[in-house]
């Protein structure tokens, strides 16, 4: 199984610029994280390219090792991950989900939103109409974080000039409360040739 996710909207990084943060960041790892060298890639896909990088093999990583990669690539800026080994992959994405889930609670208890999160309720809405009850709920215009593909809610990458969608504070919140409905937007499973999606 392969996993990307692209961890920023806001970087507004150049291409030239991308290839360097990538470069550092699989460094960072390799020191702090003690994952050997060639286990880790810098892969590019696209124009303008799209960084990514790239964890292979199929060795186990102790939990700290796990969590040291998951923080590293959290505060990457605007550079994707690939796992290509399915119980990594796996592994990866309990400890991300765990990770999002305690902090979008604290973030919503910190806007006082926290026990306002709706509920879907299908006999009653659609999953389209309920996205946008997110949106409203964080004072984010309809439709502009989030979408229904394939039957589930995803973050909308398709909104013309990134200024003219939600602000970042609303983005961030609405992302949030998704993952507390249940809805998880930010996951992204992709081919082994990844297209670039970005979330946060």
């Amino acid at each position: 199984m392969w996993i990307m996710v692209a961890l920023s909207i806001v970087a507004g990084a150049v291409p030239s610029d991308r290839a360097d943060v990538a470069g550092r960041i699989r460094r960072t790892i390799v020191a702090t994280c003690h994952i050997a060298a060639d286990r880790l890639a810098v892969e590019q896909d696209g124009d303008p390219p799209f960084y990514t990088i790239a964890l292979r093999g199929g060795a186990p990583l102790t939990a700290a090792q796990l969590g040291c990669f998951a923080d590293r690539m959290a505060a990457g800026g605007d550079v994707g991950l690939s796992i290509d080994d399915e119980r990594l992959s796996k592994a990866y994405d309990r400890l991300r989900q765990r990770r999002m889930l305690i902090s979008a609670r604290v973030d919503l208890g910190r806007l006082g939103l926290l026990g306002r999160v709706p509920r879907f309720d299908r006999r009653r809405e659609t999953l389209g109409s309920f996205a946008v009850r997110l949106e409203r709920l964080c004072g984010a215009k309809p439709h502009t974080v989030l979408r229904v593909v394939d039957g589930r809610i995803t973050i909308r990458n398709d909104v013309p000039g990134r200024r003219s969608g939600a602000q970042p504070g609303r983005w961030f919140c609405v992302t949030d409360a998704a993952l507390l409905s249940g809805h998880d937007p930010i996951t992204v499973v992709a081919p082994p040739t990844p297209v670039p999606y970005i979330v946060y």
